[in-house]
C-alpha cells in the first residue's frame, strides 16, 4: 500500500539481491568430485591469507633447514602438537555445532515470525463483519482491515532492523545505492530509506516515521504491533464472532513478539571471549607449529600438504562457526530476510484478494456452499430413497 509520503520516494536505490548459493547435489554419483570444485561461497574463500601464512612459514623453515644443515626441534613438540590438536579438534567441532544450532534455530524463528504475522492478517479479513452495519461503520471495517495489513508488512520490516540493519557496523547493504558513509554511518536517520523488499519508504508516512524515531530499533516492533494490537479490538467489534477473533489476534501476536525476542537473543548474545580467545590461540598454535614439525628440504615437498590440510581443516571450521554464528546478517549463506519479506507481502495480497471476491461472490454459486439435505419431508434435495 503507498503512502502520500511514500510516493515521493520514486527514486529511491536499487536495492542488490544476496548472491545466490551453489547447489550441491549430494544424491549424485559423482558428488565426491564435483564437491571440491567449489570456491564461492565456502570457507576456503575466505582463509586465504591463512594458507598464505602457513605457506610462507613452511617456506621459510625449508630455507634455513637448507642452509643451517637442519634445524634442532624439541623431541616432545610432536606430541605437544598431537595433543593440542585433539583439544583443538574438539572445541572446534562443539563450536561449529553450537554456530549450526544458532543458524537452524534462526530459520526456525523467522518461519514462526512470517506464519503468525499471517494469521494475524488472516484474522483481520476472515472473520465476517455484523450485518446491522451502517455504510460509515463498514467503511471503518473496510479501513481497519487494510489497516492491520500495512502495518503487519512494517512490522515485519522493523523486525528485520532490529536484527540486522540498525546492529553496530552493519547498516545498509553492500551495492543498494546507500552504502556511503553519508548514509551507512547513519542508519537510524536514514532507515526508512532502506531498499529491501517491502519498502518501509512506501508503507509509512512522515507522521509514522516521526512517531518511530522516537523509539530504539528493538523497540519499534513491540510498538508496531500495539498499534496493531489496538487496531483488531477495534475491528473486533464490527465483526459477528469478536471474542474468537481477539483470542486468535492476540495468540497470533504474542508468538510474533515471542519469537522475536528469540531471534534478538541469538543475535545479541555472542560466543564468550574467553571462549573464543582460547579456540583462536590454540587453532594457531596448531596450525603453524605444523610446519615446524614437518618441514624439511625445500625441494623435497615436506610440510607443504601437511600445512595445506590442517589450515584448511582447522581454519574452516573456524570460519564456518562465525559465518553460521549470526544468520541475519548479509552473507550469501545468512537467511534471505528479504525474500522471507517478499513471500509475506504476496500472501498478505492474496489473503485481500480472496477475501474480497469471498464477499462479493455471485449469489448463485452460494447452492454449491451449502451443505447437501439428507431425507426429510422437504422438496427437491433429500428425498426419493428407493
Amino acid at each position: 500500500m503507498e503512502s502520500e509520503w511514500g510516493k515521493g520516494k520514486a527514486s529511491m536505490p536499487h536495492h542488490a539481491r544476496k548472491a545466490q548459493m551453489p547447489d550441491l547435489d549430494e544424491g549424485h554419483a559423482l558428488n565426491f568430485i564435483n564437491s571440491i570444485c567449489f570456491l564461492k561461497g565456502t570457507a576456503a574463500q575466505e582463509i586465504v591469507p591463512q594458507w598464505l601464512f602457513g605457506f610462507a612459514i613452511v617456506a621459510g623453515f625449508c630455507v634455513a633447514t637448507e642452509q643451517m644443515g637442519g634445524l634442532p626441534i624439541p623431541e616432545d613438540l610432536k606430541k605437544i602438537h598431537g595433543l593440542i590438536g585433539s583439544i583443538t579438534g574438539f572445541l572446534l567441532v562443539f563450536r561449529t555445532n553450537l554456530a549450526y544450532d544458532r543458524y537452524y534455530e534462526g530459520r526456525k524463528l523467522v518461519g514462526g515470525i512470517l506464519n503468525s504475522t499471517r494469521e494475524l492478517i488472516s484474522a483481520a479479513y476472515t472473520f465476517l463483519p455484523r450485518d446491522d452495519l451502517t455504510p460509515e461503520d463498514r467503511e471503518k471495517y473496510d479501513w481497519l482491515k487494510e489497516h492491520i495489513r500495512r502495518k503487519s508488512l512494517v512490522l515485519w520490516t522493523m523486525i528485520r532492523h532490529a536484527l540486522r540493519e540498525s546492529q553496530p557496523g552493519v547498516g545498509f547493504q553492500e551495492g543498494c545505492g546507500l552504502d556511503d558513509d553519508k548514509y551507512k554511518d547513519n542508519f537510524q536517520q536514514y532507515w526508512h530509506l532502506d531498499p529491501c523488499k517491502p519498502e518501509v519508504a512506501w508503507l509509512i508516512d512522515a507522521k509514522e516515521k516521526k512517531e518511530l524515531d522516537a523509539f530504539k530499533p528493538g523497540v519499534r516492533p513491540v510498538a508496531v504491533m500495539t498499534e496493531i494490537r489496538s487496531s483488531l479490538m477495534h475491528l473486533s467489534r464490527y465483526c459477528i464472532d469478536y471474542r474468537t477473533m481477539n483470542q486468535q489476534g492476540f495468540e497470533s501476536s504474542k508468538e510474533v513478539l515471542d519469537k522475536y525476542k528469540a531471534a534478538a537473543r541469538i543475535v545479541g548474545t555472542p560466543v564468550p571471549f574467553p571462549y573464543t580467545h582460547m579456540l583462536n590461540t590454540l587453532v594457531f598454535f596448531f596450525v603453524y607449529c605444523t610446519p615446524i614439525v614437518y618441514s624439511g628440504d625445500f625441494m623435497s615437498g615436506k610440510g607443504w600438504i601437511a600445512t595445506f590440510l590442517v589450515t584448511f581443516c582447522a581454519y574452516g571450521l573456524l570460519e564456518i562457526g562465525v559465518k553460521l554464528e549470526n544468520p541475519f546478517g548479509f552473507d550469501d549463506v545468512d537467511h534471505d530476510l528479504e525474500d522471507f519479506g517478499g513471500k509475506m507481502s504476496l500472501e498478505s495480497d492474496c489473503i485481500m484478494k480472496v477475501s474480497r471476491n469471498a464477499e462479493h461472490r455471485d449469489p448463485h454459486m452460494e447452492e454449491m456452499f451449502k451443505p447437501p439435505s439428507f431425507g426429510g419431508g422437504g422438496g427437491g434435495g433429500g428425498s426419493g430413497g428407493k
